[in-house]
């Protein structure tokens, strides 16, 4: 996890992703975590840890298995099991993704996975969501890598299937790629009516597509949005 815990927003600022670690704040410059901070549990556990005592608003991690690098060298702690335990943790910040690769796993058990990270955090998930793009990582793992255009689709359903399951007592959904049937979600997440989605990704026609269908917030530099009600 070269920057598994990279985006994070200052308060009353709109969030930003921190590249490389860095981590910016009115007037104090940057925080640079030392090298390997990001790689072990006690080093993420202490940055958060800072972030909620400095008052930050939003950290999140992102969903990698392997460095981005030709050797495939180095420490990535999971994402999902890492944000879980910071959100049980860290009482404070609204917790994220930025973002979950589509391609990784099935709608449906990130739709369960998120609403529990939504329960344990107190109703505080932002879940990121994007296509997939690290080809390397698909490649060494075994993991399809489809065509863009496909992935595009994929994520596409993926957004309807997560939405459906979340909201609905039963969700039956007939895609292209995915399929539900008759299929329940207990329990829900505490926020209503769901956790607030981000769609990661670039190019105007991927934004046009994602927001316009879902009513899902945008990231590629910036995201902006309301914050979402809990259940009571």
């Amino acid at each position: 996890m070269a920057s598994n815990a990279q985006m994070l927003s200052n308060p009353a600022a709109s969030i930003r992703c921190a590249a490389s670690a860095r981590l910016r704040a009115p007037g104090a410059g940057e925080l640079r975590p030392p090298a390997g901070r990001l790689t072990t549990w006690a080093g993420v556990l202490d940055l958060w840890r800072h972030l909620e005592a400095t008052r930050w608003d939003i950290a999140c991690v992102t969903d990698h298995f392997m460095p981005n690098n030709k050797e495939r060298e180095g420490t990535t702690l999971e994402g999902w099991s890492t944000l879980a335990a910071l959100s049980a943790l860290v009482p404070r910040l609204r917790v994220g993704t930025i973002v979950l690769g589509n391609t990784y796993r099935h709608p449906a058990v990130v739709a369960k996975m998120a609403a529990q990270v939504d329960i344990i955090s107190g109703g505080r998930l932002l879940l990121g969501l994007g296509s997939g793009w690290q080809q390397n990582e698909h490649e060494a793992y075994g993991i399809p890598f489809y065509t863009m255009r496909e992935r595009l689709e994929r994520l596409d359903e993926a957004c309807q299937v997560i939405r459906s399951l979340w909201t609905e007592r039963r969700a039956t959904f007939k895609g292209r790629f995915y399929q539900l049937s008759d299929a329940p979600l207990e329990p829900k997440p505490v926020q209503t009516p769901h956790p607030e989605l981000m769609i990661g990704g670039g190019g105007a026609a991927h934004h046009r597509q994602e927001g316009r269908r879902r009513g899902a917030r945008r990231h590629h530099r910036q995201a902006h949005g309301p914050p979402r009600r809990r259940r009571p």
